[in-house]
């Protein structure tokens, strides 16, 4: 457990960012980690961020998705969780299944990263619709389930095994 949750109002995601950057760098670079799986970050969040601009927070996540180690690039992945029955939920969309007039969603989707091409079939599964690949690592509007789902699929999919 690298950060404790906490939730007091406001939405600090850039700070949460740079922070989570820093510590995933940190690890990354020490010698007995290089060769390891590459960090998997999970962005939880129940708003949107109140502490910058898209343009910031778009800089830091791509800062973040940048670390890794040797075996690739850190997996970040936002999930927008919510009751608003205004929107669909969206997970794990595909380029044109973000409609243009959820800004926010836009937002999480250019945030996150792109989901590995190992992980699609265990994507398709747990969707529905019929958009290909790539996959975005992030989930808008999200139930509990999806959330769930979006958990699982981020790792221990990963840990078992393709």
């Amino acid at each position: 457990l690298w950060v404790r949750a906490n939730a007091q109002g406001a939405t600090p995601m850039y700070k949460m960012i740079c922070r989570i950057t820093s510590l995933v760098a940190d690890w990354c670079s020490r010698e007995e980690n290089r060769d390891s799986f590459p960090p998997l970050v999970f962005n939880v969040t129940d708003g949107e961020a109140s502490d910058a601009s898209y343009d910031m927070l778009r800089s830091a996540a791509r800062n973040l998705r940048s670390t890794g180690t040797n075996d690739g690039n850190t997996l970040f992945m936002n999930i927008h969780i919510s009751s608003d029955t205004s929107h669909d939920s969206i997970i794990f969309p595909s380029i044109n299944e973000v409609p243009l007039s959820i800004r926010h969603a836009h937002l999480l989707m250019d945030m996150s990263s792109t989901m590995p091409e190992q992980l699609h079939h265990y994507i398709k599964k747990n969707r529905s619709g019929f958009a290909e690949p790539p996959y975005y690592a992030m989930s808008y509007n999200s139930s509990m389930p999806e959330l769930i789902t979006m958990l699982n699929i981020g790792s221990r999919s990963l840990i078992v095994g393709l």
